[in-house]
């Protein structure tokens, strides 16, 4: 059994980890709770949400916690983000740990504000750089009820902090506050302990990785609910698949990784055939997204195996290409476009497909040593990338080479670059200046490029 734990600035990770044994992951955000439900929970896996971001991506879903929830995968929630969903969700099975979640619950505290925090960023283990208004809350509540600091006092604090932007607020800055209050000098100890003591959201953190620790075992009754699988999920789900999230490397066990890694980027960029191999790949990562429920029985293998070992006869068209001239422009036009944003949106999570395509069609091998002979050629030169200037060619050739090879860059070469999943024009440059080099040693009078020139590559 794994805990899967979203957690950023309520609690450093070091002291997470002596408390309860997990997996420990950044703050959750939208589409995380989908993506480790379908690529890593099993059965008694359970997923416990701390902290989330909400301003710079969208936040969590309610709706793929009810998934992880249908799904059979407990999820808990604790001091901040997790309090909030866990208040929301609780009639559906979602588990609120805390005083904070308690808090939301009973509708004590009602704004998202109320936990939000400023942080560092990842690589500075997301150390809070101030003070939520929850802590803030609790911490002057308590106090006054110890009678530690009078009502006037804690109301004129409560309510300076509140009126802050939570990037704002902090024990320094309601210390100054204080100095202006009445029975300051009293209460000025009691506030640089409140500064220095455990906060809230630290506190409901350790209660929940507490639970989770002593609870190893212990898997809840599911939610009481039907999950519906309204437009909106479907939307959704099918959008997280599209961007990649769960999709399998299908030739990890068939090609060595040291020889593979790479090759469908330089492909990408300038690969014979270009337009055919992406489009039976896109079709590919198309079949796989839409068919991700589907589980084949054996028959259905095995005659699969026997259509792939089969040969399909030249005629099976049944007739010239000249036919496709009566569709009607639009339509083609519509299509190409259709076909083009799909590209572009999946160009890069092709790869594996691409792998696959080139290792049917028998091209793998020659490309990817055209390829990997080209990049060592460099390295033993001491280059690490191409250069058309040591072979005594200009920017103008390549591009010639480019525009009779695989068509012209549209809609500039800018878009053309991320069109092909490339994430700058120098990355795609790059890759194809390699292919070009490596063409132009094969054969320097007359490069595969014209050989194995395609009719569809007009079209790009």
């Amino acid at each position: 059994m794994t805990d899967y734990v979203f957690l950023g600035p309520s609690l450093p990770q070091k002291a997470a980890s002596e408390i309860c044994d997990a997996v420990y992951l950044p703050p959750v955000a939208m589409g995380d709770i989908y993506k480790i439900v379908q690529t890593q929970c099993k059965p008694g896996d359970r997923i416990a949400i701390i902290d989330g971001l909400f301003e710079q991506v969208p936040a969590v879903w309610h709706k793929e916690i009810l998934f992880a929830i249908d799904q059979g995968y407990p999820v808990f929630g604790a001091s901040s983000m997790g309090a909030l969903r866990a208040a929301e969700l609780h009639p559906y099975g979602m588990i609120g740990v805390g005083r904070i979640y308690e808090a939301y619950r009973d509708g004590t505290i009602e704004d998202d504000d109320e936990v939000a925090v400023s942080h560092a960023l990842r690589e500075h283990g997301y150390r809070s750089l101030s003070t939520s208004m929850a802590s803030i809350r609790f911490a002057l509540e308590d106090a006054l009820e110890r009678q530690e600091i009078d009502p006037a006092s804690a109301v004129a604090l409560i309510d300076h902090a509140k009126k802050q932007h939570y990037f704002e607020r902090n024990w320094g800055d309601l210390l100054e506050v204080a100095k202006g209050l009445e029975g300051f000098s009293e209460q000025r100890e009691v506030l640089l302990r409140l500064a220095r003591q455990p906060d809230a959201k630290a506190i409901d953190a350790e209660r929940l990785l507490k639970l989770l620790s002593a609870d190893e075992k212990k898997v809840p009754p599911p939610g009481n609910f039907t999950f519906q699988h309204t437009t909106f999920w479907q939307a959704f789900s099918m959008d997280r698949s599209l961007d990649g999230d769960g999709s399998r490397d299908i030739l990890s066990d068939h090609i060595p990784s040291t020889f593979s890694s790479g090759i469908p980027e330089y492909f990408r960029a300038a690969g014979p055939e270009r337009t055919h191999v992406l489009d039976l790949a896109l079709l590919d990562r198309l079949i796989e997204v839409f068919a991700a429920e589907y589980k084949p029985t054996g028959r259905d293998i095995a005659l699969a195996a026997a259509n792939l070992n089969r040969e399909l006869p030249k005629d099976v068209l049944g007739g010239p290409l000249g036919q496709l001239g009566k569709v009607a422009l639009r339509e083609q036009a519509e299509f190409a476009a259709q076909r083009d944003w799909l590209l572009s949106r999946l160009a890069a999570g092709l790869d594996p497909h691409i792998l696959r395509r080139l290792v049917l069609r028998g091209d793998f091998a020659e490309f990817a040593s055209l390829v990997t002979d080209e990049i060592d050629d460099q390295r033993k030169n001491g280059a690490e990338k191409a250069s058309l200037e040591s072979l005594g060619l200009g920017v103008a050739e390549l591009e010639d080479w480019y525009r009779e090879r695989c068509g012209r860059m549209t809609p500039d070469p800018e878009g053309h670059a991320k069109r092909l999943g490339f994430e700058s024009l120098r990355q795609f440059v790059d890759c194809a200046t390699v292919v070009f080099l490596a063409d132009r040693k094969k054969d320097p009078q007359k490069s595969f490029a014209n050989d194995l020139s395609h009719t569809f590559e007009d079209q790009e």
